[in-house]
């Protein structure tokens, strides 16, 4: 009778440590699947992170890509010789060397269409009178109406550099006016000298504060889109005004992407 009582006890503690084993076995099963569970929840947390940070690095470089980068120095190493001045009333456009990165025209070609887009130029030799070629500078858009009157609707928004005596107002279509108007005026510029009198410009008008008309004669159509349109830079008639012309560096004063701040010239 004991010993059926001893083998009884012993059994019951048997099968309670097999019962003990199984549950401590079950919740470590449990556990480490909890443990996977939380493993992969955190590596897909990081993998949708990875993801949204790449998306935003390739967005980022999207809008990087159209939108202009401000800043930086432009040393301007002149091949061709000093500049000769820096009003093409005084002295002729050709030597004005640092105008095309101080001042706009009203039109310049398109870089859509050279090499960096669908490379239907090479601008070896410039425009070659294409005016398809052209895209808006400081005019927004232009309209030839008739073969003796252009329109150009100025670019809304530009500004001078602020300095005396222009203090970076806006550029207006008046501006436009006055710079046609006396660079086909001027003894000895450029339009002057290359072109005879009968196909000079007949008027510069501000329509209104963005619109400016030219007039010129019929038979001079050709020559006035092209040289009005991308020969003729902006100036501010403030300056010349003040100072009487603006041939001086410190005087120059544009709307181009950079500014003039230092001249050294060559020393033979």
């Amino acid at each position: 009778m004991v010993k059926k009582l001893v083998w009884f006890m012993v059994s019951c503690m048997m099968a309670l440590s097999l019962v003990m084993t199984s549950c401590g076995g079950a919740e470590e099963e449990e556990e480490a699947v909890e443990e996977e569970e939380v493993v992969e929840e955190e590596e897909e947390e990081e993998a949708v992170e990875e993801e949204e940070v790449v998306e935003e690095e390739e967005e980022e470089e999207v809008v990087g890509a159209d939108k202009p980068q401000y800043g930086g120095v432009h040393y301007d190493i002149q091949t061709r010789g000093d500049p000769g001045g820096f009003d093409p009333r005084v002295v002729m456009i050709h030597f004005t060397r640092t105008l095309p990165l101080t001042h706009d025209m009203l039109l310049s070609g398109d870089w859509a269409k050279g090499p960096a887009g669908t490379g239907e130029t090479d601008w070896q030799f410039g425009f070659m009178g294409r005016t398809d070629l052209f895209a808006g500078q400081l005019a927004e858009s232009w309209e030839l109406v008739d073969n003796e009157t252009l329109i150009y609707n100025i670019r809304q928004g530009v500004h001078f550099l602020d300095k005396e005596p222009v203090n970076g107002r806006e550029v207006t279509a008046e501006d436009v006016a006055w710079n046609c108007e006396i660079e086909w005026a001027t003894p000895g510029s450029n339009l002057q000298v290359f072109f005879k009198e009968a196909d000079h410009l007949i008027s510069a008008t501000a329509l209104d504060r963005y619109t400016v008309e030219l007039k010129f004669p019929a038979a001079a159509m050709a020559i006035h889109v092209m040289e009005d349109s991308c020969r003729i830079p902006i100036l501010p008639p403030d300056t010349t005004e003040m100072y009487g012309d603006q041939n001086e560096w410190e005087l120059s004063n544009g709307t181009g992407p950079f500014m003039l701040t230092d001249l050294s010239l060559a020393v033979l």
